[in-house]
């Protein structure tokens, strides 16, 4: 059987915090996969149950609540209906948790997801949930293949199986601190401020807080919460005067060098994860932690291939004899300028930034949303399997790498 795998697709719930951006294409490429009977592995961050202003606890009547809302979405719910033909035309779904979506370890939880593709129960328990405590392994025509979406490797964002699958879970388990960055940072940032880009400048916290603070120097009421450290800074900065990014004043350039510290921040950590600078992060070829990984999972499970996700980073390398891809992921993605950049040309960047947080499209020019859709399809053959890298557009899937993979090797 083929296999399809996709992760960090971020299904949301039609609220204001909704990052999907797949809406229309998504269903369509799940429809394209009917004529064949194929294998769909959702590798983890397939729904967002952070995208919320409900408290992050365990709270068995919340999360169903939020699983529901999530399914019944308008930009949701077509995409799982899809799934659900894909089973009915003789396939098969695996769901592996993810830390975006830890909550499908519940079992009431995965009831409501398998409700939710509109087909018979004989159907819809084609679709499995697997938590992350092991990799998925997958054998087609005869090559092996390694899946896990890759939050095992991040301490931020690494779940606690042990607490979280346990009979004392509400008294064990913890979010991960990447949730509760999630919900207490970004959230407000993006409700309170409009600032929608901040959690689109993926992978990483630390340079979106940089930003904010640059952008919009009012946004540290989010971030402090005495009021005498929020007005001394605020007076410091002096939001109404420094509103201009050119400003000759010498704390009109101190928040300059901050908007670029930020970003150059980004640019830094962009580039300890692609290998490249913070612009090339659409580059394929990964960093060599993530090529680190892969060579640390390949001797310990012996795969001809490792497929991850949860950076956002779609990415495709063969060499030591196996091959390592990264998923990418199905969300809007904002594409930094070059860190080498004039001031006048980052001051440009960051005042549209400025003057159009909510990412407006008629307003975009420097700062425009980018839509990548991509998965690592593995099909078997005559003499094992061909795995590819491909991008879904113009109603097709066109590879951006490919690898042969022996059966047995």
């Amino acid at each position: 059987m083929r296999t399809l795998i996709l992760s960090d697709l971020h299904l949301g719930n039609g609220g204001p915090y909704d990052i999907f951006a797949g809406a229309a294409e998504l269903p369509a490429l799940l429809d394209s996969l009917t004529g064949t009977p194929t294998h769909v592995v959702l590798n983890g961050d397939s729904f967002d149950f952070l995208l919320n202003d409900d408290p992050l606890a365990v709270d068995p009547k919340r999360t169903l609540e939020q699983a529901r809302a999530l399914v019944n979405s308008a930009q949701t719910a077509p995409s799982l209906k899809a799934l659900g033909r894909v089973l009915a035309a003789g396939g098969r779904a695996t769901m592996v948790v993810g830390n975006h979506d830890l909550e499908l370890a519940l079992p009431d939880v995965q009831a409501v997801v398998r409700a939710a593709l509109a087909q018979p129960a004989h159907v819809s328990s084609r679709l499995e949930f697997r938590d992350g405590t092991a990799p998925l392994q997958l054998d087609v025509g005869g090559a092996r293949v390694l899946v896990t979406h890759g939050e095992h490797t991040d301490v931020a964002n690494r779940i606690d199986y042990d607490a979280l699958l346990s009979a004392e879970r509400d008294s064990r388990f913890r979010y991960p601190p990447g949730s509760v960055l999630v919900k207490s940072l970004l959230n407000p940032l993006k409700h309170q401020h409009r600032m929608r880009y901040m959690d689109l400048l993926k992978p990483d916290f630390q340079g979106a807080v940089m930003v904010a603070l640059g952008v919009k120097p009012d946004a540290l009421k989010v971030l402090l919460t005495a009021d005498d450290e929020v007005d001394a800074l605020l007076s410091a900065l002096d939001p109404e005067q420094l509103n201009a990014f050119e400003s000759p004043g010498a704390l009109g350039r101190a928040r300059l060098k901050l908007c670029k510290a930020g970003f150059a921040l980004y640019a830094r950590l962009h580039r300890s994860v692609a290998g490249r600078t913070g612009t090339d992060y659409f580059a394929l070829e990964p960093g060599k932690d993530e090529l680190a990984e892969s060579e640390r999972l390949g001797r310990k499970f012996g795969p001809q291939a490792v497929v991850m996700g949860h950076t956002h980073a779609a990415r495709w390398h063969q060499g030591n004899g196996r091959v390592f891809a990264n998923t990418g992921t199905w969300i809007s993605l904002l594409r930094l300028p070059s860190p080498d950049a004039s001031d006048e040309d980052w001051g440009a960047y960051l005042a549209e930034l400025q003057s159009n947080p909510a990412l407006e499209p008629s307003r975009q020019k420097l700062a425009r949303l980018e839509h990548r859709f991509t998965c690592v399809e593995v099909a078997p053959n005559a003499s094992g399997a061909t795995l590819r890298l491909a991008q879904w557009k113009d109603q097709g899937l066109h590879t951006l790498g490919s690898a042969e993979l022996k059966a047995g090797s």
